[in-house]
C-alpha cells in the first residue's frame, strides 16, 4: 500500500470520526458542561446518533482504528464529567481517533 494513499475506513469508521469531530466541537462549550446528553438540550442528538452507530457497527471500527463507538460514547461521558479537561481515559482514548483522521486524510 502507497504510505500517501488514505486508507479506505469502512463507512461505519467513517461515521464513527465524524461524530468524534463533532464531539471536538463542543467538549469545551460550557453549556455541554451544564446540559450534558439531557434530552432536553442540542447534545442530546450525537448521543443518540453514536447509540445507533453502536447498535449497527460490527467489529470494522476496532480492526480500522482500534476502538468501537461505545468508547466514543465513554470518551464523550468522561468529556462531560471533566468539564472537556483531559483526563487518563480521554489521554488513552484521544490517539485512536487522531490516528484514524490522520490516515484518512492523507
Amino acid at each position: 500500500m502507497d504510505p500517501d494513499e488514505p486508507l479506505e475506513f469502512s463507512a461505519h469508521t467513517k461515521q464513527l470520526l465524524t461524530l468524534y469531530e463533532e464531539l471536538r466541537s463542543f467538549k469545551d462549550d460550557p453549556s455541554f458542561h451544564e446540559v450534558g446528553f439531557g434530552r432536553c438540550c442540542r447534545f442530546h442528538d450525537w448521543k443518540t446518533r453514536v447509540e445507533a452507530l453502536r447498535s449497527r457497527a460490527g467489529v470494522e471500527t476496532l480492526a480500522d482504528i482500534g476502538v468501537l463507538p461505545g468508547d466514543l460514547l465513554m470518551l464523550g461521558m468522561a468529556y462531560m464529567r471533566s468539564e472537556g479537561r483531559p483526563t487518563e481515559y480521554t489521554e488513552a482514548m484521544e490517539p485512536h481517533y487522531a490516528s484514524g483522521l490522520a490516515a484518512s486524510a492523507h
